[in-house]
Protein backbone atom coordinates (compact mmCIF):
# COMPACT_ATOMS: atom_id res chain seq x y z
CA UNK A 1 0.00 0.00 0.00
CA UNK A 2 1.47 3.33 -1.03
CA UNK A 3 1.20 6.30 1.33
CA UNK A 4 -0.94 9.28 0.39
CA UNK A 5 1.89 11.77 0.89
CA UNK A 6 5.54 10.89 0.52
CA UNK A 7 7.63 12.98 2.89
CA UNK A 8 11.01 12.67 1.25
CA UNK A 9 13.87 15.08 1.36
CA UNK A 10 14.66 14.87 -2.35
CA UNK A 11 14.46 17.18 -4.23
CA UNK A 12 15.56 19.76 -1.74
CA UNK A 13 12.73 21.72 -0.17
CA UNK A 14 9.92 19.43 -1.33
CA UNK A 15 9.05 18.18 2.15
CA UNK A 16 9.03 21.74 3.46
CA UNK A 17 6.51 22.73 0.79
CA UNK A 18 4.30 19.76 1.70
CA UNK A 19 4.33 20.82 5.34
CA UNK A 20 3.48 24.39 4.33
CA UNK A 21 0.59 23.13 2.20
CA UNK A 22 -0.70 21.05 5.10
CA UNK A 23 -0.44 24.09 7.36
CA UNK A 24 -2.35 26.11 4.78
CA UNK A 25 -4.98 23.36 4.63
CA UNK A 26 -5.37 23.38 8.42
CA UNK A 27 -5.63 27.17 8.63
CA UNK A 28 -8.10 27.55 5.77
CA UNK A 29 -10.25 24.68 7.01
CA UNK A 30 -10.41 26.32 10.45
CA UNK A 31 -11.32 29.63 8.83
CA UNK A 32 -13.97 27.93 6.67
CA UNK A 33 -15.50 26.27 9.75
CA UNK A 34 -15.68 29.61 11.55
CA UNK A 35 -17.24 31.26 8.49
CA UNK A 36 -19.70 28.37 8.10
CA UNK A 37 -20.87 28.72 11.69
CA UNK A 38 -20.97 32.52 11.90
CA UNK A 39 -21.26 34.12 8.46
CA UNK A 40 -23.37 31.54 6.66
CA UNK A 41 -26.59 32.21 8.63
CA UNK A 42 -25.99 35.97 8.32
CA UNK A 43 -25.60 35.75 4.53
CA UNK A 44 -28.77 33.70 4.04
CA UNK A 45 -30.91 34.72 1.05
CA UNK A 46 -34.41 33.22 0.96
CA UNK A 47 -33.28 30.09 2.76
CA UNK A 48 -30.13 29.56 0.68
CA UNK A 49 -26.92 29.65 2.70
CA UNK A 50 -23.42 29.51 1.26
CA UNK A 51 -21.35 26.45 2.14
CA UNK A 52 -17.88 27.77 2.88
CA UNK A 53 -16.44 24.30 3.39
CA UNK A 54 -17.49 23.28 -0.11
CA UNK A 55 -16.05 26.56 -1.40
CA UNK A 56 -12.67 25.95 0.21
CA UNK A 57 -12.74 22.29 -0.88
CA UNK A 58 -13.26 23.20 -4.52
CA UNK A 59 -10.54 25.86 -4.34
CA UNK A 60 -8.09 23.31 -2.94
CA UNK A 61 -9.10 20.80 -5.60
CA UNK A 62 -8.36 23.32 -8.35
CA UNK A 63 -5.23 24.79 -6.74
CA UNK A 64 -3.42 21.59 -5.79
CA UNK A 65 -4.01 19.10 -8.62
CA UNK A 66 -1.36 16.64 -7.35
CA UNK A 67 -3.22 16.03 -4.09
CA UNK A 68 -5.77 13.20 -4.17
CA UNK A 69 -9.21 14.80 -4.73
CA UNK A 70 -11.04 12.10 -2.77
CA UNK A 71 -8.83 12.73 0.27
CA UNK A 72 -9.43 16.47 0.22
CA UNK A 73 -13.16 16.25 -0.37
CA UNK A 74 -13.66 13.59 2.31
CA UNK A 75 -11.63 15.71 4.77
CA UNK A 76 -13.91 18.69 4.19
CA UNK A 77 -16.96 16.42 4.31
CA UNK A 78 -15.89 15.17 7.72
CA UNK A 79 -15.45 18.73 8.92
CA UNK A 80 -18.88 19.63 7.59
CA UNK A 81 -20.35 16.62 9.42
CA UNK A 82 -18.71 17.61 12.67
CA UNK A 83 -20.03 21.19 12.69
CA UNK A 84 -23.51 20.64 11.25
CA UNK A 85 -26.59 19.14 12.85
CA UNK A 86 -27.97 16.04 11.23
CA UNK A 87 -26.93 12.47 10.69
CA UNK A 88 -23.23 11.81 10.98
CA UNK A 89 -21.70 10.66 7.71
CA UNK A 90 -24.12 12.38 5.33
CA UNK A 91 -21.75 15.12 4.22
CA UNK A 92 -18.77 12.78 4.38
CA UNK A 93 -20.39 10.47 1.85
CA UNK A 94 -21.65 13.25 -0.43
CA UNK A 95 -18.32 15.11 -0.41
CA UNK A 96 -16.41 11.87 -1.03
CA UNK A 97 -18.62 10.82 -3.94
CA UNK A 98 -18.41 14.32 -5.37
CA UNK A 99 -14.62 14.25 -5.07
CA UNK A 100 -14.51 10.86 -6.77
CA UNK A 101 -16.59 12.21 -9.66
CA UNK A 102 -14.50 15.36 -9.80
CA UNK A 103 -11.26 13.36 -9.85
CA UNK A 104 -12.35 11.86 -13.17
CA UNK A 105 -13.50 15.19 -14.61
CA UNK A 106 -10.70 17.53 -13.46
CA UNK A 107 -7.99 16.42 -15.92
CA UNK A 108 -10.29 17.09 -18.86
CA UNK A 109 -11.75 20.48 -17.93
CA UNK A 110 -9.24 22.33 -15.75
CA UNK A 111 -7.94 25.23 -17.89
CA UNK A 112 -11.18 26.97 -18.86
CA UNK A 113 -13.06 29.32 -16.52
CA UNK A 114 -16.52 28.30 -17.71
CA UNK A 115 -15.74 24.62 -17.21
CA UNK A 116 -14.35 25.39 -13.75
CA UNK A 117 -17.59 27.20 -12.89
CA UNK A 118 -19.66 24.26 -14.12
CA UNK A 119 -17.52 21.81 -12.15
CA UNK A 120 -17.92 24.03 -9.08
CA UNK A 121 -21.69 24.06 -9.56
CA UNK A 122 -21.72 20.27 -9.97
CA UNK A 123 -19.53 19.73 -6.91
CA UNK A 124 -21.51 22.07 -4.66
CA UNK A 125 -24.86 20.69 -5.85
CA UNK A 126 -23.79 17.16 -5.01
CA UNK A 127 -22.26 18.24 -1.69
CA UNK A 128 -24.95 20.50 -0.29
CA UNK A 129 -27.98 18.61 -1.66
CA UNK A 130 -29.73 21.99 -1.94
CA UNK A 131 -29.57 23.61 -5.42
CA UNK A 132 -30.16 27.24 -4.31
CA UNK A 133 -27.34 26.98 -1.78
CA UNK A 134 -25.05 25.44 -4.36
CA UNK A 135 -25.77 28.24 -6.83
CA UNK A 136 -25.07 30.78 -4.09
CA UNK A 137 -21.76 29.07 -3.23
CA UNK A 138 -20.80 28.95 -6.92
CA UNK A 139 -21.47 32.67 -7.30
CA UNK A 140 -19.31 33.35 -4.24
CA UNK A 141 -16.51 31.21 -5.69
CA UNK A 142 -16.30 33.16 -8.95
CA UNK A 143 -13.73 35.75 -7.77
CA UNK A 144 -11.53 32.99 -6.32
CA UNK A 145 -11.61 31.03 -9.55
CA UNK A 146 -10.18 34.04 -11.38
CA UNK A 147 -7.01 33.90 -9.29
CA UNK A 148 -4.02 32.29 -11.00
CA UNK A 149 -2.75 28.99 -9.65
Amino acid sequence: MTPIFKFTSSPRGTSRMIYLHLLLLAFTSYLACVCQLTLSPALSLYGAQPNFLALIAILFLFSFPRWPPVFLSSYFGLLCDLISPGPLGLFLSTFTLSGLLLSHLLPRFRPHLLSRLLLTLLFTTLCTLHPPSSLYTTILSFPFLLLPR
